[in-house]
């Protein structure tokens, strides 16, 4: 009786066990595409804060010819 407990336990064990390891390689694979997925928004906030620093300069650089020529107009 006692053996055959043992081995209901073992074997509910092991199923436990693979079904834990299912369930943790699938974390794993979510997790990792949690991270490809930040990684790619971090590229696309990059690039965009690349556009907007160029837009800055863009907009200097007209502010200053406007400045120019309304000093000239007078």
């Amino acid at each position: 009786m006692q053996d055959n407990d043992f081995r209901l336990k073992h074997d509910s064990n092991q199923v436990a066990i693979v079904s834990m390891k299912k369930e943790m390689d699938d974390l794993r694979f979510l997790l990792n595409d949690k991270s490809r997925q930040v990684g790619d928004v971090q590229a696309d906030l990059g690039a965009t804060r690349d556009q907007l620093a160029r837009k800055e300069v863009d907009i200097s650089g007209l502010q200053r010819d406007v400045a120019l020529k309304g000093d000239q107009g007078y």
